[in-house]
């Protein structure tokens, strides 16, 4: 569980299912998290304690203190799922920690690709997969170099985490937005990336950036990149139009 610090976690003000990324974007990738953004507004805010403050993670001032959810319902409700931001410090203390199941590859894995100062994105805790209680971590190792992505997961036996491979075999640009919906025949909740990427060929570049959705999903064992739903999702790049896709596979 986490622990209870007032550092512990605060929740994201911008929707309870869409992230920002870290840092400012350029003007070419604007219209896409607008878009992003917007088509959240709409959608109802999960339930939250009393003691839950709706401070974003960027703000100038420090959070207030708040009890973190060292209670959590083992089994919740599913409108009682939501998604925060991690205050840094306390996300790289338990990234940094030693997890049950780490062993030589995963260890090289942390210290090859989880280097704090190149976060791509904020650390959202949420259920995800099949743990009720899950850290996401994004990193662009080097510029360019593409996005790595952790995802530690709170089982029976302690923290328990995970390495994905990189998202897209394109050189990186930037991460925009994070998405959380079922996906599967177990219905699990899954991170959906939206993110920029540079084209191979330099005859394309006069639009040198291009959009693509990646989809990370719990296949029995650990976490994968879902190279078929990536397939049946391309194309869908704001939240509207991914889940049109989801529902179109969940009719078939």
């Amino acid at each position: 569980m986490m622990p209870s610090s007032p550092t512990a976690l605060v929740p994201d003000a911008l929707s309870p299912r869409v992230s920002r990324r870290r840092g400012a974007k350029p003007a070419v990738a604007l219209a896409l998290v607008a878009s992003l953004l917007s088509a959240c507004a709409s959608a109802p805010a999960p339930p939250t304690t009393p003691t839950t403050e709706a401070t974003p993670a960027s703000s100038a001032s420090s959070p207030r203190p708040h009890a973190a959810p060292t209670a959590l319902d083992p089994n919740p409700p599913q409108s009682a799922r939501s998604y925060e931001v991690v205050i840094p410090i306390e996300a790289r203390r338990l990234f940094e920690a030693p997890w049950v199941n780490e062993e030589a590859t995963l260890r090289q894995a942390k210290e090859q690709h989880g280097d704090f100062a190149r976060l791509a994105f904020d650390v959202i805790y949420g259920p995800m997969g099949p743990y009720d209680e899950a850290l996401l971590y994004i990193f662009e190792p080097e510029r360019f170099e593409g996005f790595r992505t952790f995802i530690l997961g709170h089982g029976p036996r302690g923290w328990e985490g995970h390495y994905i491979a990189r998202l897209g075999p394109w050189e990186s640009s930037q991460m925009l937005a994070v998405i959380f919906e079922e996906v599967g025949e177990q219905r699990l909740p899954a991170p959906i990336f939206t993110a920029t990427y540079l084209h191979d060929r330099p005859t394309e570049r006069s639009a040198p950036e291009f959009p693509y959705t990646s989809v990370v999903v719990w296949d029995g064992e650990s976490f994968a990149i879902d190279e078929a739903l990536e397939e049946r999702l391309k194309g869908r790049y704001e939240v509207g139009t991914i889940r049109e896709g989801l529902e179109e596979v969940r009719g078939e």
